[in-house]
């Protein structure tokens, strides 16, 4: 990548439009006082067309003050191909951006790769360029502070700017996932145990619980089960064997079958009780309701007799109007008839009256065609005397006069003429002058007479237009008089129809009336009949329930014969069993005791059978469930192992370790071929990757030594010159190394200022060193101080006037 042109406008100080064009310039200084803008033409600029990043941190602090947007564009080429990148970033709204490839068959010489979006022209530079901006910066556009970037950080930060460059943080990432994933899997081995010793445990649980059972086996559980089982069924039949004999179960019989008649008199009581209140109210609901309606209806009625009232009003008036309109229309279609001739007359008048107006215009306007013609041929009957015969005349007496002698000729037959004979002719030709002048006069008054009198016939030729205009109009309107007219005598038969109408629907207007009224008549009396006969089917039909109701009552209010006699019967069994009940019940609660205690011991044995059954299925499941859970950990175990693995692998100690010293080696290569030639061979540096710890660990540093002609010494220990030269082989080697992995050559190189810490001595080693770095990469710089600037063949000279500044190329 080499830099060719630089141009800026509305950034920074730099309002209006700036191009500096940098093409065979291999060594360029921008200069200038402080401030001017030096460093933001040809560092800052490049940052923001290359990446879009600013020196100050929002875009509008960046744009010049009362500019609308900032716009930058820096042309460069790779290998033989140019490119052309540009950015604009407005005060308001989204900043746009496009890379554009030179293309000698467009129009522009320019074809766009991008479009134009921000992103798109970044990530297309980032790859274009092979490297992203923070390894620009420790590379070829070293910014003010930043020249030993790499060499004067910490040893364990130089180890992270390396990976940085050489893309190596992808296995920090990998060696997060894969500590992350390790970590999940070890938690995934410890739930694992934890379910296995839960299964464990509840087997173990499982096998020293007591359920009571413990010296049978499962066939004694099942025999012991039937017999009492047997039992249960012997003490049940003895027991209902004993209650059917049992003298107070007559009682019961009885007792069951008087209520069973008495629940169903008191049932059939209350469901009459129910059904009178019943009917009572749906009687008076029934009259209420139809009260209520026939009131609507009696309103209804009233409404519709007024509305049919109003309707037939309505249509009497607007038969009435109907009539009236028709009457007028046919008193304006009698006159119309009466002066649709006379109206056409004068119409036709009118249009004479036109004609004759434009006849005398035409008249008017070939006599003024005549005026102005006899005026033509008097002004050039002037002319032809003011131009060709007096001049003649003139000229003719001059040379009488300068011949005058004796040796004049005569102008008409060339004959010799005398003294005297000349005189004569000359005094002949004045008088004709004389003549010609009154003739011109008399052509002048002709000829304005003329023009006059052509112009005044031209006004009365357009005064006749006019009227004959007026005319036409005046004819137009009387004939749009004469159509109206028409179109009202042709409307004759429709408005006679619309009057007999109107008369017609007048005198129907009675008749609908009382039609009216007779239909709201008899749909009031056929709605009054339907509510009566809705009201009196409602109310019969609920006065019949209610005299069933009343008859019910009467039959259930007192019990029936049967229910008496069951209460008889119930007294006499009641007094029949209260001698016998002592020995009869201390056999029944004798036998119930024995009957619960084998049903309790069959509850048991059955429970338990049933318990071994499922303590036996579950127990296979617990055991099929524990071989499962066992495989799973052995999965997971081997799992967390490979992960812990990887960890290691991808950790800086790892695979990025190997890399890096890898890299290293060539690294030492391409800044010693850079140093070699900068320094004259008096330097050498060297990269030394991390060592390994006491504990076998990995520090991850980088240290920079540097061979001088006095010994090997760390960097921090060198002269400003010799820092100066190891940084710039630093940033070349990494350029280099870079560029041979993306293929893209860095030959462009931006230090911006870093001299003022500099001696005169170090001053001139690095101008020397400089020079040399430009055999072949063009080295940009900046620098305020008066030595730099004059050693350097070209100029970026930077001026600031009035907050403005403005930069120009000096070679």
């Amino acid at each position: 990548m080499q830099i060719t042109s630089i141009e800026l406008e509305g950034f920074w100080s730099y309002r209006d439009p700036q191009q500096i064009n940098l093409e065979g310039h291999p060594l360029v200084v921008g200069v200038g006082e402080n401030g001017a803008g030096k460093s933001a033409i040809l560092v800052h600029a490049v940052a923001v067309a290359f990446y879009g990043k600013f020196p100050k941190a929002t875009i509008d602090e960046n744009i010049s003050t009362g500019a609308p947007q900032g716009r930058v564009s820096v042309e460069f080429a790779i290998d033989d191909v140019r490119y052309r990148v540009s950015r604009v970033y407005p005060r308001t709204g989204s900043p746009t951006g496009q890379v554009l490839i030179a293309d000698p068959s467009t129009r522009s010489g320019w074809r766009p790769v991008t479009e134009k979006g921000i992103r798109e022209v970044s990530a297309y530079m980032q790859d274009l360029l092979g490297m992203p901006y923070e390894t620009a910066q420790m590379t070829w556009l070293a910014e003010q502070g930043q020249y030993g970037k790499f060499a004067s950080a910490q040893p364990a930060e130089r180890f992270k700017l390396l990976s940085t460059i050489f893309d190596l943080d992808i296995y920090a990432q990998k060696a997060s996932a894969a500590s992350a994933a390790a970590r999940a899997a070890d938690a995934e081995v410890t739930k694992i145990d934890g379910r296995i010793a839960e299964v464990t445990g509840t087997m173990e649980q499982q096998d020293t619980v007591d359920h009571g059972f413990t010296a049978m086996s499962d066939k004694q559980v099942t025999q012991n089960a039937a017999d009492a089982a047997e039992e249960l069924d012997r003490y049940t039949q003895q027991l209902a064997e004993l209650n059917s004999a049992d003298p107070a179960r007559q009682t019961v019989e009885i007792r069951q079958a008087y209520e069973l008649v008495r629940q169903e008199r008191v049932g059939r009581l209350n469901a009459a009780l129910a059904k009178k209140d019943r009917s009572e109210l749906t009687s008076g609901q029934t009259k209420q309701r139809a009260n209520a309606q026939r009131q609507q209806a009696t309103a209804r009625l009233e409404q519709d007799l007024a509305a049919a009232s109003k309707r037939a009003e309505e249509q009497k008036t607007r038969a009435t109007n109907d009539r009236r309109n028709a009457g007028e229309r046919l008193l304006e279609i009698v006159a119309a008839e009466r002066d649709i001739t006379a109206v056409e007359q004068e119409a036709a008048g009118k249009r004479e009256a036109a004609d004759q107006h434009r006849r005398a215009a035409a008249d008017l306007q070939a006599e003024a065609g005549r005026q102005i013609g006899e005026y033509t041929n008097l002004k050039a009957e002037f002319v032809k005397i003011r131009e060709e015969l007096i001049p003649d005349a003139e000229a003719r007496i001059a040379n009488l006069e300068r011949t005058a002698d004796g040796h004049a000729d005569c102008f008409t037959c060339g004959q010799h003429l005398s003294r005297e004979d000349a005189a004569a002719l000359i005094d002949a030709q004045r008088a004709q002058i004389n003549g010609w002048i009154g003739e011109m006069e008399d052509f002048k008054a002709r000829a304005i007479a003329a023009k006059d009198a052509s112009e005044q016939t031209s006004v009365r030729a357009d005064q006749e237009l006019d009227a004959a205009r007026r005319e036409d109009a005046a004819a137009a309107q009387i004939a749009a008089r004469v159509a109206r007219l028409a179109a009202l005598v042709a409307s004759r038969p429709q408005v006679e129809q619309a009057k007999a109408d109107a008369d017609q629907l007048l005198s129907r207007s009675g008749r609908d009336e009382e039609q009216w009224r007779k239909q709201v008549g008899e749909a009031h009396h056929a709605q009054v009949k339907e509510i009566d006969e809705h009201e009196a089917s409602a109310v019969a039909a609920a006065e019949a329930d209610l005299a069933q109701a009343v008859e019910e009552i009467a039959e259930t209010e007192t019990p029936s014969a049967r229910e008496a006699a069951l209460a008889d019967d119930l007294a006499v069994a009641e007094r029949a069993v209260a001698a016998e009940a002592a020995g009869f019940q201390e056999r029944r609660q004798d036998l119930e005791q024995k009957r619960d205690d084998a049903k309790t011991r069959s509850s048991s044995l059955a429970a338990e059978s049933t318990r071994r059954h499922h303590a036996a299925t579950a127990r296979a499941e617990q055991e099929s469930r524990l071989k499962g859970l066992r495989s799973s950990k052995e999965e997971a175990e081997q799992k967390r192992n490979t992960l812990q693995t990887l960890h290691k692998a991808f950790s800086p100690a790892g695979i990025p370790a190997m890399i890096l010293n890898n890299v290293v080696d060539e690294l030492n290569e391409a800044m010693n071929v850079s140093l070699e030639r900068l320094s004259r061979g008096e330097l050498r540096v060297e990269l030394r990757t991390s060592r390994e710890t006491t504990k076998g660990g990995s520090d991850n540093k980088i240290t920079v030594y540097v061979e001088t002609p006095t010994g090997v010494r760390p960097y921090d220990l060198l002269s400003g010159g010799q820092r100066f030269r190891v940084d710039l082989a630093i940033r070349a080697g990494l350029a280099a190394a870079i560029s041979r992995g993306t293929g893209t050559p860095i030959r462009s190189f931006i230090l911006d200022e870093g001299w003022g810490t500099l001696d005169e001595k170090g001053i001139l080693s690095t101008i020397e060193t400089l020079f040399r770095l430009s055999e072949d990469t063009n080295v940009i710089t900046v620098s305020h101080i008066a030595s730099v600037r004059d050693a350097f063949p070209a100029r970026v000279e930077v001026r600031m006037d009035g907050g403005t500044s403005a930069a120009e190329l000096a070679a």
